[in-house]
């Protein structure tokens, strides 16, 4: 068995300009993994570099993460109000293996809104593979390993002239949203990534803002000495 667990929150500036969009904006999403670690066999899927496997079969085949992107329509509304929309989905073949040295790969994550491509954003996804036998809790069914997912440095997109922070926290299954994804050995596991949007300042308008009180401070000043 496996768990996927958040260590922290990831958070990611983009600048976009909701005004110029619909009511419904259309979201387009996109994964591919990259840069595997570890020393176990490992394969990205080619053309399907949204797959990659690892470790020699026991029997039953490589485990395998694959992220599914998501292309649907959203309500604007709820986006910018800091509701939770999805962002994509990961599937995880959780297999029994043997060379079991792999401790994670990148996800570089494509996004567009209403066509408007959104700057990519990478994520590690780190694997801790632990062994399943002896386990401290025998079910019979392997003992879980841990994959995690650092804090994301900051990432600024210019579109348009709103600010929002865009917050990925954790996974939904079976209608609940979890900070741990737990996936079952010798079974095909899913889970779905949700995110969500916060408004901020943006620099710009603080920036002429602070211009505009020191222009009226100026001005003050020079009318009382005057």
């Amino acid at each position: 068995m496996k768990s996927i667990v958040f260590n922290s929150i990831l958070t990611v500036g983009l600048v976009l300009g909701l005004a110029s969009f619909s009511a419904n904006a259309a979201l387009m999403t996109s994964g591919s993994w990259s840069d595997p670690q570890g020393s176990a066999p490992t394969t990205i899927w080619d053309p399907q570099d949204n797959i990659i496997s690892w470790g020699t079969s026991a029997g039953y085949g490589q485990s395998k993460w694959m992220f599914n992107g998501v292309d649907k329509d959203l309500g604007t509304d709820d986006i910018i109000s800091g509701e939770w929309f999805k962002i994509g989905k990961l599937l995880h073949w959780n297999r029994p293996i043997y060379d079991y040295d792999f401790t994670g790969a990148t996800l570089n994550l494509s996004m567009a809104l209403d066509g408007e491509n959104l700057s990519p954003l990478s994520m590690f996804f780190g694997h801790e593979e632990t062994l399943n036998y002896p386990c401290k809790k025998e079910t019979g069914k392997g003992c879980p390993d841990i994959v995690t997912i650092p804090t994301l440095a900051e990432n600024t997109i210019t579109i348009g002239g709103m600010i929002y922070e865009m917050t990925i926290t954790g996974w939904s299954r079976n209608r609940g949203m979890y900070s741990q994804f737990v996936t079952h050995e010798k079974r095909d596991n899913k889970a779905y990534l949700f995110a969500k949007l916060a408004k901020v300042p943006e620099p710009s308008i603080i920036m002429l803002f602070g211009i505009g009180l020191l222009g009226l401070g100026f001005a003050c000043r020079r009318k009382a000495h005057g």
